[in-house]
């Protein structure tokens, strides 16, 4: 409607309306966070934590550096067989090399 049509009481009825269709609207949502809200009350720090990450999902520089965290873990662990190999040589070939069982027998 446009407003030189409508007079004061039409207004009114305008208003009364549009709030009346936005408390409909809005109501299932206000419902929803106050059944948050008050699963939250009862909550540990811990708790809330872990239903604010179900509910919004988690931060993508927190994600990345799990990640690139858990590459650097891995890439640790396989470099660990080449590690024992190299001492376990360095040792045959110095104990080979030195021949101490000769030398103090």
């Amino acid at each position: 409607p446009s407003p030189q049509s409508l007079a004061a009481e039409d207004w009114d009825d305008v208003a009364r309306d549009r709030h009346a269709k936005f408390l409909t609207n809005h109501s299932d949502a206000l419902r929803q966070a106050e059944a948050l809200l008050e699963r939250c009350k009862d909550m540990s720090a811990e708790e809330a934590r872990k239903a604010q990450v179900a509910n919004e999902g988690v931060k993508q520089s927190i994600y990345l550096g799990y990640i690139h965290k858990e590459l650097s873990n891995e890439s640790a662990c396989l470099e660990l067989p080449m590690t024992i190999l190299l001492l376990l040589a360095f040792s045959v070939f110095a104990v080979s090399w030195l021949r101490q069982d000769l030398m103090f027998s």
